[in-house]
């Protein structure tokens, strides 16, 4: 799991030093499957990175002050 938090965090934060949501998504959707509750699995599956932050607002690693816009849907490959 503190793999998939870590990418969250990076891709969030910092999307230009790792790879896309949907690379990720396509080579970890299984550990995501393995290690987070169903209803997580499905809202980081349809939500893409507005669900990872949902994930990590309520564990703590992520401030809820953040502008909206500073979280991309990854639903692109390129951020910008």
């Amino acid at each position: 799991m503190e793999e998939c938090l870590i990418y969250f965090e990076n891709a969030i934060l910092r999307p230009d030093s790792v790879p896309s949501w949907e690379q990720w998504w396509a080579e970890k959707e299984e550990l995501a499957a393995t290690h987070f509750s169903l209803i997580d699995y499905v809202r980081l599956k349809h939500r893409h990175l507005r669900g990872a932050r949902f994930i990590l607002e309520r564990l703590g690693r992520m401030a809820k002050e953040a502008p909206p816009d500073a979280v991309p849907d990854g639903g692109s490959s390129t951020q910008g």
